[in-house]
């Protein structure tokens, strides 16, 4: 069977994100469900003290740019998709894949200070590093404030879901 760049890299983000879940959390099982597009994701956790699962929303965007800066376009069915997300998941995340660089996570607070839920046909987020430094991401709609470290992918997941299950 072959597939394509996107589907690898997507791949690894699952495979990251899961093995991650794995060691971080013990006493946890993961339900993983595909979302209305290739992109998009939804995963339940369930852990032992809760009684309900927490279910977190993903939507993964890919870049094959080898260098800085990677650009992402969102068309509107995609940022409608991420808001129907918003409504069903406990929580919502985007995840950017830099090409080989690396991968970063943004929440859904983060996603709305760069691009808004006026929703246009197609807005675009660019992301940015120098050699050695954290990521620059900025939107149509403005530029989050602070740089982002690598290692947000998937500390910034498996934070959320420990903070919910203490």
């Amino acid at each position: 069977m072959a597939f394509s760049k996107e589907q690898e890299q997507k791949g690894i983000v699952m495979l990251n994100l899961l093995e991650d879940l794995g060691s971080k959390l013990s006493s946890c099982s993961i339900t993983l469900f595909k979302g209305t597009s290739r992109s998009s994701f939804n995963f339940n956790v369930h852990h032992h003290s809760l009684n309900i699962p927490i279910s977190i929303g993903l939507f993964i965007k890919t870049s094959n740019r080898r260098h800085s800066p990677w650009k992402y376009s969102f068309h509107k069915q995609h940022q409608e998709e991420i808001h129907d997300l918003e409504r069903i998941c406990d929580h919502i995340y985007v995840v950017f894949v830099n090409g080989r660089d690396g991968i970063i996570c943004l929440d859904r607070d983060m996603l709305r200070s760069i691009l808004d839920t006026n929703f246009e046909e197609v807005e675009n987020v660019s992301i940015s590093r120098k050699l050695n430094q954290y990521y620059r991401v900025k939107g149509r709609d403005g530029k989050l404030e602070k740089p982002i470290p690598r290692n947000t992918f998937p500390d910034l997941i498996i934070e959320f879901i420990k903070n919910r299950i203490q």
